[in-house]
């Protein structure tokens, strides 16, 4: 992604006590490679349920529950690294055990890309919609 995602994404993990993944697959990938651009500091990655995997990119994988207890001791951010498909199942996962530090990457990066496409409207674009609020009003 570009600068100004990654900016963004700075700005929004800033004031974290230690970044949680939530996910291993290619949306935690891609997430990861951003991070580790901006210097995020992670401190491990979990899963719903961990059959075998245990490292992440030189990263350890945990089961969500063995990490319940840390990651609201230490108001850790998680970060749901996952598709759409299994975004409610972790949201309700998340709600369920009152963890409230966390947002989904996929929602995150969608607000970005509206944001970009706002900030490359032409010049004629924001002076209609200039007009336009100034007639409103």
């Amino acid at each position: 992604m570009g600068r100004y995602w990654l900016t963004k994404l700075k700005d929004k993990m800033e004031n974290s006590n230690g970044i949680v993944i939530y996910g291993i697959g290619y949306i935690a990938h891609c997430f990861y490679k951003d991070a580790i651009k901006i210097g995020a500091n992670i401190a491990y990655c979990v899963v719903t349920d961990k059959k075998s995997k245990t490292n992440f990119n030189g990263i350890t994988v945990f089961d969500f529950e063995e990490k319940i207890a840390d990651i609201k001791k230490n108001n850790r951010q998680v970060i749901i690294a996952a598709g759409e498909l299994y975004f409610p199942e972790i949201k309700k996962f998340l709600d369920k055990y009152e963890i409230i530090n966390y947002f989904w990457i996929e929602e995150f990066r969608r607000d970005i890309l509206a944001d970009l496409k706002i900030n490359y409207q032409s010049a004629a674009e924001c002076l209609n919609g200039i007009e336009e609020w100034y007639s409103d009003e």
